[in-house]
């Protein structure tokens, strides 16, 4: 017998120095794969760390693989030199272990009932089984049955062409497949299982992490429990789920279910068809949908939510902002807390709202309830059907009304309030001005403080005022506030009904009065005044001229007792009511001269004498410059009854005359 010397000290003899030499590299062997399981299967560390680990622990048991290969030819080696005759049935094969088969060329088997019946196979083992060429299976109950498989770990399996199975009870069945860790399955041809209990059973998948499973082609698993069933789907992250064609989820929990999808982040979810989300608990329901964001939700077809808690329902939509919300078709809602609920509407700012089909509402707080309406600025309001607000606080509440300006509020239908402050509340009424009012159905006040309350009413200038139907008050600080009067001058004033009063300060206070100059005032009904500081006091009394006062009903002044005035190119009379001028007033005193005249020469002709029947007389006359002649006759009828006639001649006139006397 031949001994060779003990590595521990002293000497033995060569069979069993060859079993202790391969107790020892079983022993490293195991230790190496013990190493390898224990690391996978208590990893639970991040994402990378475990590919990392996982990439140190592949790394590791080639090096185990590469002692063993080593250790296996030393073995051979030593058999071949010794004395001893080896029990493997196969050509330079090695069978050591109760029951042991090694009956291929180049084969070895290690342990009790290991069997290695394929050319160059490797079995190391209780009851390892290494049945196709150049196959390895290591561990007790390992089986490699694929050409060129590797099956290490107690019950690991490795049955496709190619095949590495790398843990207890991993299982590698597709050809090219490789499965590591405790009880992995990769069933599936060119797949990877790695990771306690991972499955890849799709054509080219990959599954690692602990339950991860790849069923679809080209399909990835990473992570915890992570699955991914679709075809080129992927799975990242604990829990992951990308369940549809081409899809990717992302992120623990993070599930992809529609065609195309994509989630990324904790729970996600994409289960709309080319959907996207993109944030932890972002969900993308509707086909092309994006959802970008902490639980942003896209539920719409085609629609967008991007924004921490945006939602975008509407097909089409688009909501931008931290809880920003586009509800309706084709909408828009752009801005923290904004709000797009009506189809086609936009919704521009902070917790503006857009509600109205095919509204506009732009500006921190603005809201556009009424249809086709628009509010633009901060909390501008369109509220009626077609209404525009414009301006921070304008409204706009009336169907068709528009309001301009800061706090402007035109709240009647086809109303418009265009200033600061300005308000429209009467149907079709019109404010133009900080502060104007148009109250009135059909008012118009424009200007400064301009105020029409009348219907049909006008207001123009600053702080014009007309307070009655069909008025008009133009100027700054005119008033009209009579039925249908007009005032038009600063601070002119038209109070009676349909009163007129035109001039600086101009006033009108009778029903139906007139002014017409600066200061000018008509008190008495139906009275004018014309001229500057014209007044007219009594009814139907008419002042001309500036400063003339008309204090008595029904007459015309053209002046005053201190300040006469004369009526120059005056036209001669027709009508009985006609004045007259100083030219037939002449003709009327040379008439009435010529006739004083004719008469002073009648009464010039002598009485018939007593005694007489019939006298015949002349007589002339003369009175202001107008000289007259006169023929008379006296006729002694009786006694006591006689008679006289005669006529007066001047060149005005003719005058005759009769008479006739008794006496007794």
């Amino acid at each position: 017998m031949k001994l060779i010397r003990n590595p521990m000290g002293g000497l033995m003899n060569e069979k069993r120095a060859v079993r202790v030499l391969t107790l020892r590299t079983i022993a490293a062997s195991v230790i190496g794969m013990s190493s390898l399981l224990a690391t996978d299967a208590h990893a639970q560390l991040s994402l990378q760390e475990q590919i990392d680990q996982l990439s140190n622990a592949v790394g590791r048991l080639g090096a185990t693989a590469n002692s063993l290969a080593g250790s296996i030819n030393n073995i051979n080696d030593r058999l071949a030199n010794s004395s001893l005759p080896s029990p493997g049935t196969g050509q330079n094969s090695v069978a050591l272990g109760k029951n042991s088969n090694a009956s291929t060329t180049d084969s070895t088997a290690l342990g009790n009932s290991a069997s290695a019946t394929g050319d160059a196979s490797v079995a190391l083992g209780k009851g390892a089984n290494a049945s196709a060429e150049q196959s390895m299976a290591a561990g007790t109950g390992a089986t490699a049955s694929g050409a060129n498989s590797s099956a290490v770990g107690v019950n690991a399996s490795a049955t496709g062409v190619d095949s590495t199975a790398l843990g207890n009870s991993a299982s590698a069945t597709g050809d090219e497949s490789i499965a590591l860790g405790k009880g992995a399955n990769a069933s599936a041809d060119q797949s990877m299982a790695a990771g306690t209990g991972a499955t890849a059973s799709g054509v080219n998948s990959s599954a690692v992490g602990v339950h991860a499973s790849a069923t679809g082609v080209d399909s990835t698993a990473l992570g915890n429990s992570a699955s991914a069933t679709g075809d080129a789907s992927i799975a990242l992250g604990k829990g992951a789920n990308a369940s549809a064609d081409q899809s990717m989820a992302a992120g623990t929990g993070a599930a992809a279910s529609g065609a195309n999808s994509s989630a990324v982040g904790v729970n996600a979810s994409a289960t709309g068809v080319d959907s996207t989300a993109l944030g932890n608990s972002a969900s993308a329901t509707g086909d092309a949908s994006i959802a970008l964001g902490k639980g942003a939700n896209a539920s719409g077809e085609q629609s967008m939510a991007a924004g921490t808690g945006a939602a975008a329902s509407g097909v089409n939509s688009s909501a931008v902002g931290v809880h920003a919300s586009a509800a309706g078709v084709d909408s828009t809602a752009l801005g923290n807390s904004a709000s797009a609920t009506g189809d086609a509407s936009i919704a521009l700012g902070k917790s503006a709202n857009a509600s109205g089909e095919q509204s506009m509402a732009a500006g921190t707080g603005a809201t556009a309830s009424g249809a086709n309406g628009s509010a633009v600025g901060v909390n501008a309001l369109a509220a009626g059907v077609d209404g525009t607000a414009l301006g921070n606080s304008a409204s706009a509440t009336g169907d068709a009304s528009v309001a301009l300006g800061k706090g402007a509020n035109a709240s009647a239908e086809q109303s418009m309030a265009a200033g600061t402050g300005a308000t429209a509340s009467g149907v079709n009424g019109t404010a133009l001005g900080a502060q104007a009012a148009a109250a009135g159905n059909a008012s118009l006040a424009a200007g400064a403080g301009a105020y029409a309350s009348g219907a049909n009413s006008t207001a123009v200038g600053v702080g014009a005022l007309a307070g009655a139907d069909n008025s008009m008050a133009l100027g700054a600080a005119a008033a009209a506030t009579g039925d249908a009067s007009m005032a038009n001058g600063v601070r002119a004033q038209a109070l009676g009904a349909r009163s007129v009063a035109v001039g600086t300060g101009a006033v009108a206070a009778g029903n139906g009065s007139v002014t017409l100059g600066s200061g000018a005032s008509a008190a008495g009904a139906q009275s004018t005044a014309i001229g500057t500081d014209a007044v007219a006091t009594g009814a139907n009394s008419v002042a001309l001229g500036s400063g003339s006062v008309a204090d008595r009903d029904n007459t015309v002044s053209v002046g005053t007792p201190t300040n006469e005035r004369k009526i120059a190119n005056l036209a001669d009379a027709v009508l009985p009511s006609d004045a007259v001028n100083l030219r037939q007033l002449n003709a009327v005193a040379r008439r009435a001269y010529s006739g004083v005249a004719a008469a002073t020469a009648l009464t010039m002709i002598p009485d018939v004498d007593p005694g007489k029947t019939i006298a015949v007389g002349m007589g002339f006359g003369s009175y202001l410059g107008y000289q007259a002649g006169a023929f008379g006759a006296s006729v002694r009828l009786r006694e006591n009854l006689k008679m006289k006639i005669g006529a007066g001649f001047s060149s005005a006139a003719t005058t005759w005359g009769a008479g006739a006397s008794y006496s007794w």
